[in-house]
């Protein structure tokens, strides 16, 4: 997933949109990111993802390459850095 929004909610912490371009992603899977010259900026878990329905957030349990979504639980992430699996 290619970072390209980043918010932050006091209940989840920072919160990365982004859109998945190949693979599934599920609620608990370990991830991580890596920036544009290749070096793993950050490691987590995803704690929740976040899908969009009109305004408001919506919890999803996973999400699939297309969709445009929202991950929680992981830090250090910039804009246009990537999060993906840690293979």
């Amino acid at each position: 997933m290619l970072v390209t929004n980043i918010e932050y909610d006091r209940h989840l912490g920072k919160i990365y949109t982004g859109k998945i371009y190949s693979g599934v992603i599920k609620v608990g899977d370990k991830l991580k990111s890596m920036n544009r010259e290749g070096v793993q900026t950050a490691e987590g878990k995803a704690l929740h993802l976040l899908s969009r329905q009109g305004l408001s957030r919506v919890n999803v349990p996973e999400a699939y390459a297309g969709d445009i979504i929202s991950v929680a639980g992981i830090t250090g992430v910039s804009v246009t850095d990537t999060i993906c699996a840690p293979e």
